[in-house]
């Protein structure tokens, strides 16, 4: 069922990854990461440590450790049956975790993260990685657990490690992990013996792209709309006639995969406009840049998105398709403190829409600007938009 949220005039129709133990010398905090499908359904149980190395050259060449802090982070994602996405979020930068299910078994299909770190000189440094990891994880009735410290992600200069995790993107019942599946580090460590029939650990492997792995028709679903602003935002008073908001610039956000051939093709202008609710129902508009943003994404056989990343958060795209239609299904956006305007931060997402359905094989194309409602007093405009 189409939306009432939008406003439609003049458009038309047109392998595994290896895993590798590591010491670190600092313990980051355990952060219990739990993504509800609805106030009472969880999605996906996550604990884990996350810890972020980092080499950098100012006067010299610097290492440095950057650990998550859990009290800091907003979680949010999307939640499906056979495609969950994990957000983690906090103030200078974001961690993304895709997963995918095939053949009864879950997947870390692709890692994205962003940091911005402070230097002892005040120097902010700019920290940037994505991997199309197709990491297999135990199947969907058991729970995978690693205490030993293993090294997920590594860019240019930055490297991700989670150590102390339990995980389950699938299957949980009664906000309750299933059995665990233990590591095979862990079992060397401690002598335990290795479970039967199960998915075994990764082993030294070509990686393989997300986007290969198909997924079933018609099943995914989606999470109950949530959105969380931070109680200590303060309104500033508008003491004049705000002038009419700039012209959002035009931006091709393209996906491609392991062949460099695009599997996602999106052109849009992108604005997104917050009202404060008190009575004078101040208006914050933020426009997206193409020239500062980061894209990444994934593709599958029916669930494919696009996330933008820049220095003031992000935002992400989620398509899908069913046997004769493609539209759009969702969006997420997280804003760090430096969001412009009166707010201070934001997280808000919105997985129910049904927009821009457009029949396989044919492209959707609409120049009018496109109101879409996300959540109370959060509205997103696109222009000039191609899919």
């Amino acid at each position: 069922m189409r939306s009432k949220s939008f406003m439609s005039v003049g458009c038309e129709i047109l392998h595994r990854r290896p895993v590798f133990a590591l010491t670190t010398s600092k313990e980051p905090e355990t952060g219990d990461y739990t993504l509800n499908a609805t106030d009472t359904s969880t999605c996906l149980k996550a604990k884990m440590a996350l810890q972020l190395k980092l080499t950098y050259v100012v006067e010299k060449k610097e290492t440095a450790v950057f650990n998550i802090d859990p009290r800091k982070v907003t979680v949010s994602g999307v939640c499906g049956d056979t495609l969950v996405s994990l957000l983690l979020n906090f103030t200078n930068g974001f961690i993304m975790f895709t997963f995918t299910k095939e053949n009864a078994v879950a997947i870390i299909g692709n890692i994205d993260l962003k940091l911005n770190y402070t230097t002892a000189k005040s120097i902010v440094m700019p920290f940037e990685a994505s991997s199309r990891a197709n990491f297999h994880l135990p199947p969907l009735n058991e729970s995978y657990k690693c205490n030993s410290a293993n090294e997920l992600l590594k860019g240019a200069n930055v490297t991700l490690i989670a150590s102390h995790v339990q995980l389950q993107p699938f299957g949980v019942s009664n906000n309750t992990f299933s059995p665990a599946f233990i590591c095979a580090h862990d079992n060397m460590t401690t002598s335990t013996p290795v479970p039967t029939n199960t998915t075994p650990v990764p082993t030294n492997t070509t990686p393989v792209p997300t986007n290969t792995t198909p997924v079933p028709t018609n099943t995914t679903t989606v999470p109950t709309n949530t959105t969380t602003v931070p109680t200590n935002t303060t309104l500033t008073p508008a003491t004049t006639t705000p002038s009419t908001p700039p012209k959002p610039m035009k931006g091709n956000y393209n996906v491609t995969n392991k062949d460099n051939q695009t599997c996602l093709l999106t052109v849009m202008e992108i604005q997104l406009v917050i009202t404060s609710s008190d009575k004078k129902k101040k208006a914050t508009n933020f426009n997206v840049d193409p020239s500062k943003v980061t894209v990444s994404g994934g593709c599958q056989k029916n669930v494919s998105y696009v996330n933008l990343a820049y220095n003031q958060g992000n935002m992400t795209f989620y398509f899908k398709a069913n046997n004769k239609t493609f539209y759009f299904s969702g969006f997420v956006a997280n804003f760090t403190n430096k969001f412009p305007g009166p707010f201070k931060g934001l997280n808000v997402s919105n997985n129910s829409f049904s927009l821009f359905s457009t029949s396989l094989g044919k492209a959707y194309k609409c120049s009018t600007e496109q109101h879409i409602h996300v959540q109370k007093n959060v509205q997103l405009k696109l222009s000039e938009l191609k899919l």
